[in-house]
Formats: C-alpha cells, structure tokens, sequence
C-alpha cells in the first residue's frame, strides 16, 4: 500500500511532468504522445518551440548541449541572411535614398553601387585664389575623374569581400550542423550499447562507429536539404561537362564535405570492419543500420526545420513590409479627406456628442500626462522625504520634515530627561534605600506642593480616609 508521501509524489509528476519523463515510443519514430518536460519548455525559448517535440525524445544530458549548440547556429544564420540582403545591393545599380530613382551619369548610363564606407569627396582641392584658372580646373577634374575610378575599383574588392564573407559563414554553419549531428548521433549509439549490453564483440571502438553512422545519417539526406546547405551537382573531376558526363549528385557532395570537415577516413573504418561485403554482413554493418533506422530524421528535424521556419517568418515579415509601403499613402490620404469632410460637417456653435467626447478625451490625457511629470519632478526635487513636503537637513545629517518639527523638539527633550534621569539613579546607586517614614513624608510634601492649599491636602486625606471605611 503507498504511503502519504508517495502519493503526494506522484501527484506532484502529474500535474508538473516529470523531468527524465521520455517516451520510448516517440524515440524510435513511434506516433505515441510524448511527455514535454517543464524545464525543457524553459530552456527552449520562442525560437525553438517548433523542434520542442524532437527535443522531448533526447536524453536529458543531451538535450542541454543541442539547444545550446542550436541557438548558436541560428545566430548564424540571421547574420548570413542579413549579409545577403547587403550583398544584394552590388547587383542593383545606385538609386536616391530619397526618392528611390535610379542613378545615371552625364551618359545616361546606371551608376554602380558603391557603399558608404568607400564614398567620398575628391581630397584633390585647389584654393580660392587659383580655382578660377583653366589649367587647375583641367587637372581638378582629372583627380576626380582618377579618385571616381578608384572608387569603383574598391566597390568591386568590397563586393568581392562580401561575397567571401557569405561563403565562409556558411562554411561555418556547416561545421556547427556537423557537431551536432555527431552528438546526436553519440547519444542514439550510446542507448544502443546498452540496450545491447556491450559493443567487445566488435571490430570498431564507440567513436568509429558514432563517425559511420552519423556518416551514414547525413548521406540520408535528400536533394533538397543539400541544395539548402549549398551542394550543387558537379561533374567528375576530370571529365569534361556535357549532356553525357556523369555527375557526383549534391548528396554525395554533402557526404563527402561532411568526412573531409570532420576528418574521418570512411573507407579505412569500413574496410577495417569489412563492411563492404555484402554476404554476410558483418556485425559492425548491422549496428551502424540500426542506429541510423533509429535516428530517422532527428538531424533534420532540429537543424534544417527551424532554419526553414526562421526563413519563412522573414519572408513574411518582408511582404508584409512592402504591402505597408504600398498601402499606407493611400490609406493616410482617405484618412485625412475623410477628417476634412467630418470637420467641415461640424458647427462650432453646437458640436456633436462625438466631438465633445473627443476634446473631453484629449484633455484628460493632457492632465493626466501633465500630472506624471510634476510627479516625477517631485520624486527628484524630494527624494528624501513625502513629495509634498520640503525638506532640510540638520546636523546629524538626516533629514526631516518641517511640519514634524514639534515632536522632533518634545522628543529631544524627553532623551535628554531620559539622561538625566539615568545619571542621577547611576550615582544614587550606592545609596541606602529610603524608610517608610521618609516616604510618607515624601508623598506629603508632593502633596502640599500639587495642591498648593491646604484644601488640596485635606481633600487627599479626606479621600484616603473614607477609601480606608
């Protein structure tokens, strides 16, 4: 039977999920539903919510390092999508930032981009006194002319390095997706050996066979995602390109890219482990097919799904930018002309409900946002003390209020009775206590000084003898 502490448990993992919770049958490509932890939906941000089902089906240890690893690769990827759209501007001729017309020179020809950083003003300049002399104007204009190419010159070396700059990004890009993908693929050969209890019995050590599976996964990828990550197909090298030459598909290419980035020699594992035999197939070839059956399409699913996501949101936000472009003239014209029309409609004498609920409205917005700034001005003027009270300091350093300056005087006062009080007991306190004789007559004393007549006193004694009847 479950004790109180148990149940309370197992209440507690339904209602918050529990953080090692996989499902097994999502793991090997199953339709069963799987168990989001809560720490993961955390981890994942907004980015990574479309991959948050692939993610779920990871061990726990490893899904830290991938997401960790995805966030770097779509960064990125933003910086190699933003540098396209800068590299984009080489292939248009130069236009007016204002008006967005076309640039052409004294020939009527385009001018050619050029970027901010190389334009300038001729440096050549003659003085006032000698501007106005035909041989200085013939030699200004050739410096111009001479800096005008040089200019262009160095707009072909920036395009050329921008160019450079997309390319190496990518190159890069590849480089983290293959990181990636080994990890993943070390986490599905790691649940394989110990499912399988143990991998002696092979030719191959754990990283050999991580390096021909996750060799293996990445050959499975199909056209498309190798056109994504910039794989063409190439001719064979060394044969000349025509309508018969055989081609090396862009699949081969990524494979190929992807054992020369990582540094695996494929053929000497395989022909270590004899896996190009096909009858009978070794032991070796049998685990890689497994671990790559098992993976399925994990690697894609949490790299190139994502980036495809990310792409499809710029595009949208990109037409959505331009049918703004395009609708809000019109839309701000209507706008107005239907303003002007209700205003001239109006009779200033007697206005109508709407109207005087419009002025009602802008001049409670006015009040309000003149309030907060006084407001404001007065947290800053007093920031020691109540914002409607000034305030002073005094010697000691501390602030107070003026209105409370009464108190702070009675107060003072009452400390410093306080130490006289306390020095006088303190030197009294080796002194014999007073009889009761002493104390009556005392109290007599105090009596006759209160009173100040004898009436008083009699009044006392009058008071204390009826209280003793």
């Amino acid at each position: 039977m479950s004790t109180t502490t148990e149940t309370a448990s197992r209440n507690k993992r339904s209602r918050f999920g529990d953080d090692n919770a996989i499902d097994n049958g999502a793991t090997s490509g199953g339709s069963a539903n799987i168990n989001v932890p809560p720490k993961l939906k955390q981890l994942i941000g907004t980015r990574l919510e479309p991959i948050i089902e692939p993610l779920a089906t990871l061990p726990l240890e490893l899904q830290t390092h991938i997401i960790t690893e995805l966030n770097v690769m779509l960064d990125l990827h933003a910086s190699i999508e933003q540098r396209r759209t800068t590299n984009a501007r080489f292939e248009k001729p130069a236009t007016n930032p204002t008006t967005g017309e076309e640039l052409v020179d004294d020939e009527g020809k385009p001018l050619e981009f050029v970027p901010n950083s190389i334009r300038s003003k001729p440096p050549v300049k003659p003085s006032t006194l000698t501007q106005d002399d035909a041989e200085m104007q013939a030699l200004v204009e050739a410096a111009a002319a001479a800096h005008e190419k040089a200019k262009l010159e160095q707009a072909g070396f920036a395009k050329q390095v921008s160019k450079l700059e997309i390319k190496l990004r990518e190159k890069e890009l590849r480089r983290l997706l293959y990181e990636l993908a080994n990890k993943l693929t070390i986490g599905y050969v790691c649940t394989k050996e110990v499912k399988r209890k143990s991998i002696e019995d092979l030719s191959l050590s754990r990283r050999e066979l991580v390096s021909l599976s996750c060799h293996a996964a990445i050959g499975r990828f199909n056209l498309q995602d190798a056109e994504y990550l910039g794989f063409r197909a190439t001719p064979v090298l060394g044969s000349v390109e025509n309508e018969g030459t055989p081609l090396v598909t862009a699949q081969q290419n990524l494979t190929a890219d992807f054992a020369t980035t990582m540094k695996i020699n494929v053929n000497a594992l395989k022909n270590k482990a004899g896996i190009n035999l096909v009858d009978p197939a070794p032991k070796e070839k049998v685990f890689i097919d497994e671990v790559v059956t098992d993976m399925g399409s994990i690697i894609q699913d949490l790299t190139l799904k994502v980036m495809r996501i990310v792409d499809e949101k710029e595009e949208l936000c990109k037409i959505n930018a331009l049918l703004r472009q395009e609708l809000k003239p019109d839309a701000i014209l209507d706008a107005t002309e239907e303003a002007d029309q209700a205003m001239d409609q109006q009779d200033a004498a007697a206005p109508s409900k709407q109207l005087e609920d419009l002025i009602k409205k802008l001049q409670k917005e006015g009040i309000e946002k003149l309030g907060r700034k006084l407001s404001k001005d007065l947290r800053k003027k007093y920031s020691g003390d109540n914002k409607i009270q000034s305030s002073t300091p005094t010697s000691h350093g501390q602030r107070q209020n003026k209105t409370s300056n009464g108190s702070s005087k009675s107060t003072n006062k009452n400390k410093k009775n306080g130490k006289s009080a306390s020095k006088h007991s303190k030197k009294k306190k080796g002194a014999p206590q007073p009889t009761k004789n002493t104390t009556k007559k005392s109290t007599a004393a105090k009596g006759k000084k209160s009173g100040g007549n004898r009436g008083g006193a009699s009044k006392g004694r009058r008071g204390r003898s009826s209280g003793r009847s």
